[in-house]
C-alpha cells in the first residue's frame, strides 16, 4: 500500500482528498489503485486499456475515463465497455476527437515542432481540453467545486464526445 507523507513533510498535499491520475497502463493502475485504497477519493485513467476490468468491479468513487478518438471511433478496446457496468460511482467516459493515444503526452508537441506532422487536433490543444477536464474532474470531487464543463457538452470544447455518463 502506498503512503501519505507526513503534513510536516510536505504541507501542500492534503492527505484527506486524494485524487490519481495516469495515461496508458498509469490510468489501468489508477482506477485498481482506487479499487484497491479506500483512501483513493477520485481516479481519472487517460486512454488505458484495462487489462482486467473485473479488477475495477465494485468501484463505487468517481472515475473519469477519457479516450483517443481512434479507439473510440474504432471500437479497438472492449476492455472500458467490459469495465463500465462494474463502476457504480459517479462516472464519465469522454472521448476527445482528432486525438490519438500519445495526444495526452507532450510527446506531439515536440513532434510537431520539428516536422509539422501530428494527430488531427492540434497537439497544445489537446493538452488543453485534457488539463481542463482533468482540473474540472479533480477539483468537482476533490475541492466540491462545481464544474459544468463534466455535465454535458461545451460549445467550448466541440471536441469532446460524451460517450457514457453515469
Amino acid at each position: 500500500m502506498f503512503q501519505v507523507p507526513r503534513r510536516s513533510a510536505l504541507p501542500f498535499v492534503d492527505g484527506e482528498r486524494i485524487g490519481v491520475a495516469g495515461h496508458s497502463i498509469g490510468g489501468a493502475s489508477a482506477l485498481t489503485l482506487q479499487r484497491r485504497d479506500p483512501r483513493i477519493d477520485a481516479a481519472a485513467n487517460l486512454d488505458g486499456t484495462i487489462p482486467r476490468p473485473e479488477s475495477v468491479a465494485g468501484l463505487d468513487r468517481p472515475v473519469l475515463l477519457v479516450r483517443n478518438a481512434q479507439a473510440w471511433e474504432g471500437d479497438q478496446d472492449p476492455t472500458w465497455g467490459q469495465a463500465w457496468p462494474g463502476i457504480h460511482g459517479w462516472k464519465r467516459w469522454l472521448a476527445i476527437r482528432g486525438t490519438d493515444h500519445a495526444s495526452f503526452t507532450d510527446i506531439w508537441l515536440i513532434i510537431d515542432q520539428l516536422t509539422g506532422q501530428g494527430p488531427p487536433l492540434d497537439p497544445a490543444r489537446a493538452i488543453d481540453v485534457t488539463r481542463t477536464y482533468l482540473t474540472a474532474f479533480f477539483d468537482h470531487h476533490l475541492k466540491h467545486e462545481p464544474r459544468p464543463v463534466l455535465d454535458a457538452p461545451s460549445s467550448q470544447f466541440p471536441e469532446v464526445v460524451f460517450v457514457e455518463t453515469g
